[in-house]
């Protein structure tokens, strides 16, 4: 458990730094075809209406839920990742050594 956590905090300073180098174009998007419209409506609604829903350029059917900006993805993004998604992730295999 302590090298999950360690390799978590690893993992969000790195993609900090990585956000942080490449303010200009740093976007966190989820496409759904319209009928998971809702979905996309989901994500506005559970990160305080920040981002956008719009149709894809050049797929009516498909629509993208954006949110811009580095500030924004640490603020709302990273931390559901880590309370929903990182906890049913898969675990990191031990080395043997850190069995003996």
């Amino acid at each position: 458990m302590k090298g999950q956590i360690q390799y978590l905090s690893l993992f969000i300073k790195i993609l900090n730094l990585v956000l942080t180098f490449s303010r200009k174009r740093t976007v966190f998007n989820v496409s759904q075809h319209k009928n998971g419209l809702n979905i996309l409506y989901s994500f506005k609604e559970l990160f305080e209406d920040a981002g956008s829903v719009v149709e894809k350029s050049g797929s009516p059917d498909i629509f993208v839920y954006t949110i811009k900006g580095y500030k924004q993805i640490i603020k709302y993004v990273l931390p559901f990742l880590e309370n929903y998604v990182q906890p049913f992730s898969c675990k990191k295999e031990e080395s043997r050594s850190e069995h003996i």
